[in-house]
């Protein structure tokens, strides 16, 4: 029985959350976006057109325009608010739409990098450590796409450690072998 005097305890904060309907809010639009269904065809006209050896707002406006109306679709009314905003996004979509393919061929990791004499790279690491190479399309065996068989990046870090551990620990043998005799075993 309760006592009518006795107020009843208030609801927690928790309560009240989780009894009001939640709201999703609402999400600004994007301006631009990949475009969907993108036929490999188009693609390829993008990516033979790019120069993977330059930065994306040093590609030319011609390749810039091109992969603008083949990979990204834009709202009416939409204006870039500067040149290379429009060549990052060109590039970014560029870059989405290899990564699935390459993904397609069994490559899961992907590694971003510049190296001498090489120059900029992408590294597609197959799914399974060991695995060997999948094959790729003719069309993307190009310098800047380096395929590697399947690589655990985990071994590949604990590897790394331990190659320096055992650096560190072969210094330390060094050290130790240049410091001369303690004075309890000097022959004075």
């Amino acid at each position: 029985m309760t006592d009518p005097e006795v107020p009843a305890p208030a609801p927690a904060l928790a309560d009240k959350l989780s009894a009001a309907p939640r709201k999703k809010p609402k999400r600004k639009s994007r301006a631009v976006t990949r475009r969907k269904g993108l036929k490999i065809g188009d693609f390829r006209r993008v990516f033979s057109a790019w120069d993977f050896q330059k930065d994306d707002d040093e590609q030319a406006t011609s390749t810039i325009d091109l992969g603008e109306q083949v990979l990204l679709s834009r709202k009416e009314g939409h204006k870039w608010s500067f040149e290379a905003e429009r060549a990052r996004f060109v590039y970014i979509a560029l870059q989405h739409c290899l990564h699935k393919i390459l993904t397609r061929c069994g490559y899961r990791r992907f590694e971003y990098g510049f190296q001498e004499g090489i120059g900029r790279y992408l590294k597609a690491f197959g799914d399974k450590n060991g695995a060997p190479k999948s094959k790729i399309p003719d069309w993307l065996n190009i310098p800047y796409i380096i395929v590697k068989e399947g690589e655990d990046p985990m071994d590949r870090l604990l590897s790394g450690i331990k190659a320096e551990r055992d650096e560190w620990r072969n210094r330390q043998v060094r050290i130790d072998s240049l410091q001369p005799d303690s004075p309890e075993h000097s022959h004075d």
